[in-house]
């Protein structure tokens, strides 16, 4: 199941899914929390 919600949902699991090519909006999101 995790895989499909990797897929369905890349934002719950940006940080394995995208390991640092996050889009520069997504890194300051997670800067301001």
């Amino acid at each position: 199941m995790s895989g499909v919600t990797v897929s369905i949902d890349p934002h719950v699991h940006s940080d394995d899914s995208y390991d640092g090519h996050e889009p520069v909006e997504l890194i300051l999101e997670h800067a301001s929390e």
